[in-house]
């Protein structure tokens, strides 16, 4: 997840919608994301965004599938460099993947929003995001499993499981537990801390 700047010249038209729609969501969230408002931001009338997408639904779909793209693909990409790293312990390189990838979801908690809102729409769990969750949960088990407690399968997978549900919330919920907890999770300390526990608290053998 980065800055987005849809004006950018010489960008066409289609991709300056696309990204303008991106970066509504992230400030107004699914229900302010309306085919004016994206039209607004991407410097265009709103018959273009009619022209290039058809309709509002077949435009939130394929902002939908760029960000799942990138979403979980990014990531493990960034994971597999960190654990090849010689001067980070595999502790130490769990750590800051954790900080980050918290890190940019309490930054843009609109996003999470996004990939999983079908599920927390419509309790409709047989989409694209959740497939690509399932793929990356699965890959990361693979890449970690080595560091997670020791235990059978099933045992290994619950661990992963509570792990990125514990993740996903802070996506959702990104200021819910800052008083409880006395962290800012928008605070470069704050989320290092928090990254430091769930490593400790996963990841024994790391």
């Amino acid at each position: 997840m980065s800055d987005r700047s849809p004006h950018t010249l010489g960008t066409p038209v289609r991709e300056r919608i696309l990204l303008a729609a991106m970066e509504c969501l992230e400030r107004d969230g699914m229900e302010g994301l309306t085919v004016r408002a994206i039209s607004r931001q991407a410097g265009v009338n709103v018959a273009a965004v009619n022209y290039y997408f058809g309709s509002k639904e077949r435009l939130l779909e394929e902002m939908r599938d760029r960000h799942l793209s990138s979403g979980f693909a990014d990531p493990l990409v960034e994971l597999e460099i960190l654990l090849e790293r010689e001067d980070l312990t595999r502790a130490e390189a769990l750590r800051s993947f954790f900080a980050v990838f918290i890190g940019d979801m309490v930054r843009y908690p609109r996003t999470v929003e996004a990939y999983l809102h079908d599920a927390l729409a419509r309790q409709d769990y047989g989409g694209k995001a959740f497939s690509a969750l399932g793929e990356f949960l699965e890959a990361f088990r693979e890449r970690t499993r080595e560091a997670l407690a020791e235990g059978d399968d099933v045992a290994q997978r619950i661990a992963v499981a509570q792990l990125w549900s514990a993740i996903l919330f802070h996506g959702l919920l990104p200021r819910a537990v800052d008083p409880f907890v006395g962290l800012a999770l928008a605070s470069e300390e704050g989320v290092a801390r928090y990254a430091g526990a769930l490593v400790r608290a996963y990841f024994p053998r790391a």
